[in-house]
């Protein structure tokens, strides 16, 4: 009997969700770690840097967070094809199933991050970098998108749950074997 996992198609898909998920998992965290880097330790007020200093912060936050977006966007092309061929297996693969299921509650959350970031890089010229907008508007901007609290949690419960995810596929718990 042929593994439900060999056929070209699932592996492609397989594929966009490997390399997908990575790259959201890495640049989702580094794109946190830049964000929280522009305020001063332990308190929500912004490092006394000069100006273009804090907007190349800004920017450098922004194409983070949108290699991150984009990232998910392959990761969730790679997710929905993986789950539609291989959803018949579910019962067998039960590992497979909870990775389902977390993704599926992963893509609102997700999809409310990259409007956030989406309206945070409108700011900023795509190719050049140069800011669109007043320096106090793109400050306003982001300390509205960092001072949002709900969505500050539901952005580390998203990394959790894609690393969650990354651990069930590694130990695959609930998985039944054939017997011969």
């Amino acid at each position: 009997m042929t593994s439900p996992f060999s056929s070209r198609l699932t592996k492609t898909f397989i594929f966009l969700l490997a390399v997908g998920g990575i790259v959201w998992l890495g640049a989702s965290l580094t794109h946190m770690i830049i964000g929280y880097d522009a305020f001063q330790s332990g308190t929500l007020l912004l490092k006394d840097q000069p100006e273009a200093a804090r907007l190349q912060t800004i920017r450098l936050y922004t194409l983070l967070g949108a290699l991150a977006d984009w990232s998910f966007l392959v990761c969730s092309i790679g997710a929905v094809g993986t789950i539609v061929l291989l959803g018949k297996v579910f019962k067998q693969y039960g590992w497979l199933m909870m990775c389902a299921v977390l993704f599926v509650l992963l893509v609102p959350v997700e999809a409310w991050i990259a409007w956030n970031n989406f309206r945070l890089f409108m700011l900023f010229d795509a190719g050049s970098g140069a800011s669109l907008a007043p320096a106090a508007e793109i400050v306003d901007v982001f300390l509205h998108r960092q001072q949002n609290v709900v969505l500050n949690v539901c952005s580390g419960l998203a990394l959790l749950s894609g690393f969650t995810i990354v651990t069930l596929a590694v130990w695959r718990p609930l998985h039944k074997h054939e017997s011969r």
